[in-house]
């Protein structure tokens, strides 16, 4: 694991109209993994939201082949500290793009799109970028 990762929190109740980007490499071609949280709508006192994401990926090298890994997480209070939330992993994950290397060949930029819903206030993605 390394120190150079960032947490996202956008505190706006309309952030799904606006796009959040920030640029990450990999340090090493020893580092495999690169982990993210992200937040989505949390559920109101009127219900369930949806939501809709997209994850763009760019690539800065030629043959960048990135497998996503997400797993959602939702709780009644704001958790306490970020590094608490479970992060996916090979075997255990609700969501996973770039499984078809087909797909992938010859792109450049990679676009992943999912919609979800929340059934608590504070919800969550953790995401492993392979």
């Amino acid at each position: 694991m390394n120190n150079h990762d960032s947490i996202f929190l956008q505190t706006s109740a309309y952030y799904n109209k606006a796009m959040l980007f920030r640029k990450h490499q990999f340090m090493s071609v020893q580092e495999q993994v690169k982990f993210f949280v992200f937040k989505v709508p949390g559920a109101t006192s009127s219900g369930p939201v949806t939501y809709d994401g997209k994850i763009i990926i760019e690539s800065l090298t030629e043959h960048f082949y990135p497998l996503i890994y997400l797993k959602k997480q939702e709780f009644k209070a704001m958790p306490s500290q970020m590094s608490a939330l479970s992060f996916p992993n090979l075997v255990n994950y609700e969501l996973v793009f770039g499984q078809n290397p087909f797909e992938q060949l010859q792109k450049n930029t990679f676009e992943y799109s999912f919609a979800g819903s929340s059934i608590e206030a504070w919800s969550y993605y953790t995401m492993a970028v392979y």
